[in-house]
């Protein structure tokens, strides 16, 4: 039956009063959430409600009752968007509205928004408003708590939806509850949908006319000068960072957005985590992140120049040496951040790719990075991703599960690109000499991946301009064994073929170790015939170069190392003698033999390679005519 109807039943009071009885007994029964079910369990009962709640029958108290019973069922994820959306459009739909049903609404809003995952929210910029303005006229904290969860909610909808959602008036509330210290929770709220409307609909117009990320920087940066030394307080104002950085590293593809990102607060926050010790890995990924960024961008230079007045570089060295008793002994923990689990590791891989774009900047930078805790640091974990490679791919590794290894192998390069830079340093290559990385990383050369071994290459390059790391190297079986495989498949063209990159840094090594006599005796004794068949072998010129120079030195220290030359090095011969211009096109006894073929081949394409690399060609000349000299006096004694 319908109220509207009541005059059918007898008397309307009477009517009315037991109406009210029942809705006041349904109320009461409503305000224990294990009665909800047995009440819902008759449509009719939501259905009747719903419908009432227009009537112009019922009196203000009793229809604030209804509305109170109602907010009640909004508990219910399933009925708490029509039990909303009903009571929003009837109070939209009133010209004067009763001001005490506003937190009801308000409530239920929160409810309905708060229940959604985030991909069944469809964001409604006019509802949003609509609870907007009745937080406004609502005075207590929980109008404002309410009102954020909604926003909250909304901004959490789907990427693709987000951008329905984004408005002038939406983001001044947001920023208006960004800036609101008196209630943590909120501001917490506001917070983090800034982050999520910015990485998911950000509109550089209107987050620059708005100052959205500076006035969050500003706000967080208020919000550590209350907390002093309260820790939890102090926990808050790090999380607060944490949100700005990331929204900050969201803008800086927007080119308006970027000069906005030059914040005093935020440098402040950046320069004292470095000299933390409490602050976690999650956190200091996520700041040098954004430094990493910032320093790349159009303001890159005026925020470096800016950090290293703030005492960067001894930051840096404190840093270092605070976490090294953790970094150095393994006990690698991984935490929980907003991406995912982030280890110690994990935050010194993020500073050690900052750091090369650092030493881009500034080149002095290199005396702060050879101080004992950051090289030791650096070294540790070279050595801790290598076993990490000798684990999942070794002789113990399962062989049916395929790691994935991206993670670890843009660490390792980024690792090798610093120490090639630190190496460049006479003090920087002294200081990792003396750290034992060579013979571990040799052994990653013996692993099936191909991922990890130019890095690895480069770093034992660069590690070979120091006389030790040659000899631990010529002097170990395994490297040897390596370089003679190394021969085996440039002489087999059914062997698997070695990389023109991979050998070109073998023979830097090589050509290293032959600066010293007593090195090059070694080279000879185990390699000679190798250093015979890379001359006509190698794809490039600097590895022609460098071969023909390690094979002079031998030949200079060891002249009888040419003696097995015409023997087992005919094809080095030619080539030598191709390069000083005294080779014939073909054989005399049968100029149309394959032999000649594939001699006038040879002369015609190192013709073509010397005439693209003139200075190389000089080089390989000179070194020809060395090794030939000291070949021609070995067959005269």
């Amino acid at each position: 039956a319908k109220v509207e109807k009541l005059d059918t039943y007898g008397d309307p009071d009477q009517y009315l009063e037991c109406f009210n009885l029942a809705l006041l007994t349904l109320h009461n029964l409503a305000t224990n959430r294990r009665n909800h079910d047995l009440i819902l369990a008759e449509p009719k009962i939501l259905d009747t409600i719903l419908e009432i709640i227009t009537s112009e029958i019922l009196a203000p108290s009793l229809r604030r009752i209804t509305f109170s019973l109602l907010t009640c069922f909004a508990e219910h994820k399933d009925i708490a968007g029509r039990i909303f959306m009903d009571m929003a459009e009837y109070f939209r739909s009133c010209e004067k509205g009763d001001p005490a049903l506003q937190k009801y609404i308000i409530v239920c809003a929160n409810l309905f928004y708060t229940s959604m995952k985030p991909e069944e929210v469809i964001p409604d910029i006019g509802m949003m408003m609509f609870v907007g303005k009745l937080a406004e006229l609502e005075t207590t904290s929980s109008s404002s708590m309410s009102l954020v969860e909604v926003l909250h909610g909304m901004s959490r909808a789907p990427r693709d939806r987000r951008s329905q959602f984004i408005c002038r008036e939406t983001m001044v509330v947001t920023v208006r509850f960004i800036e609101d210290p008196d209630q943590w929770e909120v501001q917490l709220r506001a917070f983090e949908a800034a982050y999520f409307l910015t990485l998911g609909a950000c509109d550089p117009v209107l987050w620059g006319s708005l100052t959205v990320v500076p006035r969050m920087a500003k706000a967080a940066g208020k919000a550590r000068e209350f907390a002093g030394r309260d820790p939890v307080l102090q926990s808050r104002a790090d999380g607060l960072f944490e949100l700005t950085m990331r929204s900050a590293e969201v803008c800086l593809q927007y080119e308006m957005l970027v000069k906005q990102l030059a914040m005093p607060d935020m440098d402040r926050y950046l320069m004292d985590l470095f000299a933390s010790e409490t602050k976690t890995p999650p956190l200091m990924q996520c700041a040098v992140h954004l430094m990493t960024g910032l320093i790349k961008s159009a303001i890159g230079h005026g925020c470096y120049t800016r950090w290293r007045a703030m005492g960067l570089g001894d930051k840096i060295i404190t840093w270092f040496k605070n976490h090294r008793a953790e970094i150095c002994t393994g006990e690698d923990k991984n935490m929980e951040g907003a991406i995912g689990h982030v280890s110690i590791g994990n935050a010194l891989d993020t500073l050690l790719h900052f750091l090369i774009f650092a030493l881009d900047m500034d080149a002095d930078l290199v005396s702060t990075l050879i101080a004992d805790d950051v090289v030791s640091c650096i070294a540790f974990r070279i050595l801790a991703l290598a076993q990490k490679y000798k684990e999942q791919l070794g002789e113990g590794a399962d062989k049916g599960r395929v790691p994935d290894l991206s993670g670890q192998n843009v660490s390792f390069r980024s690792i090798a690109q610093l120490l090639t830079v630190l190496a460049c340093n006479e003090h920087g290559l002294a200081a990792m000499g003396k750290l034992n990385l060579a013979v571990p990383l040799a052994g990653l050369l013996e692993l099936p991946s191909e991922d990890f071994r130019i890095p690895a290459l480069i770093i034992l390059c660069s590690l070979c301009a120091h006389k030790d790391t040659c000899e631990k190297l010529i002097h170990h079986p395994n490297f040897v064994k390596l370089l003679q495989d190394v021969e085996v498949k440039l002489k087999d063209p059914g062997e698997a073929p070695v990389l023109p990159e991979e050998l070109e840094y073998l023979v830097c090594i090589l050509d290293r170790s032959c600066c010293y006599s007593d090195l090059a005796k070694v080279v000879y004794k185990h390699l000679i015939t190798l250093l015979f068949v890379l001359p006509p072998k190698a794809e490039t010129m600097d590895t022609q170069v460098m071969a023909l120079r390690a094979l002079a030195r031998c030949a200079f220290i060891a002249p009888t190392c040419l003696e097995t030359l015409p023997a087992n090095g005919i094809a080095c011969m030619h080539y030598l003698m191709t390069a000083t211009n005294c080779l014939r096109n073909a054989s005399p006894d049968d100029p149309d033999s394959s032999a000649s073929v594939t001699r006038r081949n040879m002369i015609a394409g190192m013709k073509e390679m010397f005439a693209k690399f003139p200075e190389e060609a000089r080089l390989v000349e000179h070194f020809s005519r060395a090794i030939l000299c000291e070949s021609v006096s070995i067959s005269g004694t």
